[in-house]
């Protein structure tokens, strides 16, 4: 029989590649999106590149009101596993728009989707829930407060990524003059003028590639040792200057700012945070993270060619 999945936020840049992941493995996939035109748009994509795949979606309009996914498992009792990603990301954001911006939908949302489980998942046997890098730093942790509060009948795995960085699963997001928060950080180097110097203190942090992240949400709803873990994939540290520094090496024709490349690495390696990810490097079974340096040379080249075939 077919194991039915719950993707929320399907739209998303890494729950694209997520998508990509579960249909490849023979899943079936229900997700949620804002509108049916999202819906209509995907399906597409997924059916010229995935013909077989089992894919439909339902609607959900706002994560954050209560009751939010209700409609959805109750229509759906098949389904036995339940990856949340619609949990929306600002880089930059200021204290005073955080609380609306990102604070109150990304914990509603994941409360609504945890309480919509308890009322009418009663099949569901594994959640996993993006989450970020800020929640180990700063410890919020509602779905794990949650699942201590309630008794549930399911599995929690978080997965805890950095910035994440990597190509687009379908390139005509490009088209956008400004890509997804994370991998916006490519994007706007490569519109740098040749003259500007300073990229050493922003951005500045730690990397994963969006694959990785994609895939480590779907290992733990088939290997036991995955299950109540928290995830944290990190193939490296950066600042921009190193990020500039990779561009500039494996695309030397780009007419875009050199920065100073002398002393970014030992500028990265002073500032950036300590991490150490070998844990989920051995809970995985992966046993290596996808190199940084690739991950920025597939982000420029898809969008170097996108732009060079839609030339006007």
């Amino acid at each position: 029989m077919t194991t039915t999945v719950l993707l929320t936020g399907a739209s998303g840049f890494i729950a694209l590649h997520i998508i990509d992941v579960l249909l490849s493995k023979g899943y079936k996939v229900i997700g949620t999106v804002r509108s049916q035109s999202k819906a209509d748009k995907i399906i597409k994509n997924f059916q010229n590149e995935k013909p077989s795949g089992d894919l439909s979606f339902e609607i959900v309009e706002d994560i954050s009101i209560p009751n939010a996914f209700d409609h959805v498992l109750e229509k759906h009792p098949e389904i036995t596993k339940v990856i949340h990603a619609a949990s929306p990301f600002f880089y930059g954001v200021d204290k005073d728009s955080l609380k609306t911006t990102y604070l109150v939908p990304a914990t509603k949302g994941t409360e609504n989707i945890l309480t919509a489980i308890d009322k009418f998942g009663s099949k569901v046997e594994n959640v996993v829930i993006t989450s970020s890098f800020a929640a180990i730093v700063h410890r919020h942790k509602l779905a794990r407060k949650y699942i201590s509060e309630n008794k549930v009948s399911y599995e929690l795995t978080t997965v805890n990524p950095p910035f994440v960085l990597g190509p687009q699963k379908f390139e005509d997001v490009l088209i956008n003059p400004t890509l997804n928060t994370s991998a916006e950080t490519i994007n706007k180097l490569l519109k740098t003028d040749p003259s500007d110097e300073h990229f050493f203190d922003t951005p500045l942090g730690l990397a994963t590639d969006v694959r990785d992240v994609a895939l480590l949400h779907v290992l733990p709803l088939e290997d036991q040792n995955l299950k109540g873990k928290r995830l944290f994939p990190v193939n490296g540290a950066f600042n921009g200057q190193t990020l500039l520094n990779v561009i500039n090496k494996n695309f030397k024709d780009l007419k875009i700012a050199k920065g100073k490349p002398e002393g970014a690495e030992e500028h990265v390696a002073k500032n950036h945070w300590f991490y150490d990810s070998s844990k989920s490097l051995e809970w995985s079974g992966l046993g290596k993270w996808i190199p940084l340096e690739k991950t920025i040379i597939d982000s420029v080249s898809q969008i170097l060619e996108y732009q060079k075939a839609n030339e006007k």
